[in-house]
């Protein structure tokens, strides 16, 4: 099991925004259960309120035609080997197997293109590249975490997520935008801010599907009585937050389409 501790102003102090952001964004590992195949059920507790899930009926007709339906990822990179070796035990296999379990279809299929240090521009160039050559069924989009380590100005970034958007509704391929977690040492970062804030309301605007990470671990650290470390620096980034990733991205996706008429 992966467990990543992150003391606010120790850390701070020793490696900055970029080791906070890091710490933030590794998921521990939760291996779904050999015999029934259901991930860990405090999963199901993360995410806090949410708003009324958005139809997916582009995605709904390629379900019902029984074929391959194809899922890509795009995000970093270092969510693609955590785990034991198991497939079923890092990011995507994890989702996947949420999805196909849900869905009641053994055909969906999760790919992660991710790429290290990459961008929201660079990202919606090979979105372009993807969608030239062999379109996904739909897709998911994890970005901005590059773009606060780089100091991208918000404004920047934002026309790139819309730049993103637009290309995949081009091609008629729907699609969830994934947040940023935070803390309060994140918060304090006034770019990181933006960029997290920026995500939420484009996705919003543009009726995106969205999973709001910052209000999942928050839900989870008032749940085990952890309030102090919203205010006091600290936060901790364990099995029950950032490990729930999976679930948090699939929800959307398994609502959309129980929405959609």
């Amino acid at each position: 099991m992966v467990r990543w501790i992150m003391r606010g102003a120790h850390w701070r102090a020793r490696l900055g925004l970029a080791a906070c952001l890091f710490a933030c964004l590794i998921p521990a590992v939760f291996p779904l259960s050999a015999a029934t195949g259901v991930a860990n059920p405090a999963c199901d507790a993360t995410g806090g309120a949410r708003e009324k899930p958005i139809a997916l009926p582009g995605l709904k007709r390629v379900l019902a035609r029984g074929t391959e339906v194809r899922i890509v990822d795009f995000g970093p990179a270092f969510l693609k080997g955590l785990g034991d070796g198991d497939p079923d035990t890092i990011y995507p296999g994890r989702l996947q197997a949420l999805l196909r379990r849900a869905l009641l279809h053994s055909r969906i299929s999760v790919e992660t293109q991710g790429a290290a240090g990459e961008s929201a521009a660079n990202s919606v160039a090979r979105i372009a590249a993807e969608l030239a050559g062999d379109p996904p069924a739909f897709a998911i989009w994890r970005t901005g975490a590059d773009d606060a380590l780089r100091k991208t100005p918000s404004p920047k970034f934002e026309a790139s997520l819309r730049d993103g958007v637009a290309r995949l509704r081009a091609a008629n391929v729907e699609l969830e935008i994934v947040g940023l977690p935070t803390n309060a040492a994140l918060v304090a970062d006034a770019n990181y801010s933006a960029i997290a804030s920026a995500l939420g309301r484009v996705a919003h605007e543009l009726g995106v599907p969205f999973v709001d990470r910052a209000a999942a671990l928050k839900t989870v650290v008032v749940a085990e009585g952890r309030e102090g470390q919203l205010s006091d620096g600290g936060w901790t980034i364990d099995d029950f937050g950032a490990g729930c990733l999976p679930e948090q991205v699939a929800r959307p996706i398994i609502e959309g389409i129980r929405a959609t008429h």
